[in-house]
């Protein structure tokens, strides 16, 4: 199964290349923090789980472990 390009995906793909990477990197991180900060529900429900996961250990950097975690997010890491 093909996928055929069309001339709107053309351009909008055109313009992407034409923003410098460096550029769309930042734009793309402001927008996924930008969605973290406004999901408290999910951000609530991680840090639950971590004080769940380890409730010998201080929850005093938990929530920057949840924030460092979001630019993996998608990525596999471990077993199958």
């Amino acid at each position: 199964m093909t996928i055929e390009k069309t001339r709107t995906t053309s351009i909008i793909l055109f313009c992407f290349r034409c923003v410098p990477l460096s550029i769309r990197k930042l734009c793309f991180k402001s927008l996924l923090m930008l969605f973290y900060h406004a999901a408290t529900k999910h951000r609530l429900i991680a840090l639950h789980n971590l004080r769940c996961a380890f409730p010998d250990k201080e929850m005093g950097g938990t929530d920057q472990h949840c924030q460092g975690g979001l630019p993996e997010r998608g990525h596999h890491r471990g077993g199958p």
